[in-house]
């Protein structure tokens, strides 16, 4: 009991935060989630036999709780995938024990405010454990250092649950369903959540991968040289090849781009027609589907934002590059990554603008005429968000890989999200909206003139593996 009091102490103090981004993104969800039920305290979620949650509120509720959770298994699998972990099965066994009871407290913190407005207590704890197992998979929530191999197979299941069941209809469905359903759900999904968090005691603790060995060439192509297709989708410009920066093919080749932005366009459209089927009980005509994937062109000009400054946060081989690279001292290679990002923002947002608005011409959002009007200023405001990431490099205690994670995704979420639904949605864009479009190009130009002195002047440690 005392081991276990100790542990569930990690839950409630800094600890939990450190390296944790999903907390922060989780915190961030908390406060729009809450705004959103203040908003909805004077009504009910129950007409007659049917439950309705309000469209925003379901959103923020399922994506908050799949940060809460995920967050709360990256504690519990960074303490007990610890090297030093596997000497210690009582620390182990305590560590399982806290991590159950804080997520059952997370569980029924979550499941509490639907059931004041008006949703049955037990449907929303089957629709909880829906999501439950999918975000304490080891092998997502683990540091990096300590994971084993990713199974894909959960990882897509995964994402399709999350996405199924992002539509606010499909939780309907699940908070209006017979009791008996709903006991079903929960039964399975606390069953397979109690699986994925049995701690690893007895197991050694897990090793790096064996680098895997080469396959003998094909004596039909030479040694080291891929297909063709695989070098017109990795193709990059020039001005990336040479970069002291990590590549990113799928941001910084613009066929990569585009297999990207179709494969996300068929996922979305087979997903919808699915749901159609299973909630109307008949095929889907192309009107009902091209609405189910409205929101398509801002996820794809929010996934290109989230990758925007991953380079800040992947800084263990700047000494090495700095020592060893032909980039010079330290001013002119902070000078010289910020160039190089720079060239990748302005080629990641045009892109991603152009492939989203052609998808929003496409499914009739938004003319042509109106797209020629909205691109600057939407590619503006990326610009603008790919520099906020960089305002934490003017504080050295700032300059830290979660902040930075935070900031990113935070901008890229909201910023991002909200304007590119402005500028490629049906309604006339607001004054504001281009004031922000406005604001962000002296925003960009000061931090990018700023920003590399300030680098050069913070200290670059070789960090260690995340434990």
């Amino acid at each position: 009991m005392r081991d276990t009091l100790r542990a569930l102490r990690l839950y409630v103090s800094p600890v939990l935060s450190r390296e944790n981004p999903a907390l922060l993104c989780g915190g961030m969800y908390v406060l729009l989630l809450g705004a959103q039920m203040i908003g909805h305290h004077h009504g009910s979620l129950r007409h007659g036999d049917h439950v309705t949650m309000p469209r925003d509120m379901g959103i923020w509720w399922w994506l908050t709780q799949q940060m809460i959770f995920t967050a709360l298994a990256h504690q519990y699998w960074r303490q007990v995938r610890s090297p030093l972990a596997a000497f210690y099965p009582r620390l182990v066994m305590a560590e399982h024990r806290a991590a159950l009871v804080a997520l059952a407290v997370a569980v029924s913190a979550f499941a509490l405010p639907l059931a004041l407005l008006g949703a049955p207590l037990l449907n929303v704890l089957a629709l909880e454990a829906v999501a439950l197992p999918f975000c304490l998979r080891s092998d997502i929530a683990t540091p990096k250092a300590l994971r084993g191999r990713i199974r894909w197979v959960p990882t897509i299941l995964s994402l399709g649950v999350s996405l199924v069941f992002l539509l606010p209809s499909m939780q309907d469905r699940v908070l209006s369903a017979p009791w008996y359903a709903a006991l079903i759900l929960l039964a399975t999904g606390l069953t397979l959540g109690v699986f994925e968090l049995r701690p690893p005691v007895g197991q050694a603790p897990p090793e790096p991968a064996a680098p895997a060995r080469r396959a003998e060439p094909d004596s039909s192509r030479a040694a080291g040289q891929p297909s063709p297709v695989l070098r017109i989708l990795l193709w990059q410009p020039p001005w990336l090849r040479v970069a002291p920066v990590p590549q990113a093919f799928d941001q910084t080749s613009p066929g990569m781009m585009v297999v990207t932005s179709m494969v996300m366009s068929g996922v979305f459209m087979v997903i919808v027609a699915v749901t159609i089927m299973l909630s109307k009980g008949h095929l889907p005509s192309w009107k009902e589907i091209a609405s189910g994937i409205d929101s398509v062109p801002r996820l794809l000009c929010m996934m290109a934002g989230f990758g925007f400054s991953q380079w800040l946060t992947l800084r263990r081989d700047w000494p090495f590059l700095l020592t060893l690279g032909p980039f010079g001292n330290r001013a002119a290679f902070a000078r010289r990554m910020y160039r190089v990002h720079f060239l990748r923002a302005v080629q990641g947002s045009v892109l991603s603008v152009l492939l989203a608005g052609s998808i929003a011409c496409g499914i009739g959002l938004i003319s042509l005429h109106r797209l020629a009007l909205a691109a600057p200023g939407l590619i503006c405001v990326m610009m603008g968000v790919a520099y906020v990431p960089s305002l934490a490099v003017f504080h050295a205690r700032l300059a830290r890989p979660a902040l930075i994670q935070f900031l990113a995704t935070m901008s890229a979420a909201f910023g991002i999200q909200i304007l590119a639904e402005i500028f490629l949605g049906r309604h006339p864009v607001p004054l504001w909206a281009w004031g922000v479009a406005a604001a962000a190009v002296p925003f960009s130009a000061f931090v990018a003139w700023r920003a590399p002195g300030a680098l050069a002047r913070a200290d670059w440690p070789l960090e260690p593996p995340p434990l």
